[in-house]
């Protein structure tokens, strides 16, 4: 929820107690990550890996500011537009039809949204949480040997990935690059821009691999 939970003391040792997670080696993908998500890894990796634990305090507040910048739209001198995607879809207004689109899609998968301080539903990080859970659910259907339920939630994942995410995100993630001043959001944006690219290929390469067995397998 790193779009989303203001950053405090507790989250920054528990980031930099894990970052060696950031790293791609363990992940299998050396060499297929898009350049930008592998440099995002490595920017908050670096970020995290260069903390003084003494001064931990001053990290947070410094990081907060940021927070505050980079995602609550205080106003267009101090920082980009808040990350909704009714925003960045000129709409210029929240909970109009873009809003009510994007709950419609949680509603008709079975997702619940939980209101966060009010926060929209057209959230990065609502949009996001719900690529992860889709995905999650996907994994557990291939896991159960239930292909067709996996095969409709991979197209759900396309679906919402070419209708929200992938029209409004690269935007986003270039307005936090334009105003961070600290290297994590950097990072993350380029994390979360490169993530995007990166499943929108995958989803198209696996079911072009799957169309190309199923040809073979007929022949």
């Amino acid at each position: 929820m790193i779009y989303i939970e203001r950053p405090n003391q507790s989250l920054l040792r528990r980031l930099a107690a894990e970052r060696q997670l950031l790293s791609t080696a363990p992940l299998g993908f050396s060499g297929v990550l898009p350049d930008r998500l592998v440099g995002g890894l490595e920017a908050v990796r670096s970020f995290l890996k260069e903390l003084d634990l003494s001064l931990i305090g001053k990290h947070a507040d410094a990081l907060s500011i940021e927070y505050t910048r980079l995602l609550r739209g205080v106003r267009h001198s101090y920082g980009p537009p808040p990350p909704y995607e009714s925003v960045y879809a000129g709409e210029g207004i929240v909970f109009g039809e873009t809003t009510m689109a994007v709950s419609r899609e949680y509603q008709e998968s079975g997702f619940t949204w939980a209101e966060h301080r009010g926060e929209p539903p057209d959230h990065i990080s609502f949009e996001l949480h719900f690529m992860q859970l889709m995905c999650t659910t996907e994994a557990e259907a291939w896991c159960k040997g239930d292909q067709d339920e996996a095969l409709r939630l991979l197209n759900a994942e396309k679906h919402f990935l070419a209708e929200h995410l992938a029209r409004w995100v690269s935007r986003f993630c270039e307005n936090v690059r334009k105003y961070a001043k600290l290297g994590f959001y950097r990072g993350w944006a380029d994390i979360t821009e490169g993530w995007i690219s990166f499943d929108f290929q995958q989803i198209d390469d696996y079911k072009a691999s799957m169309s190309a067995d199923r040809v073979h397998i007929s022949s």
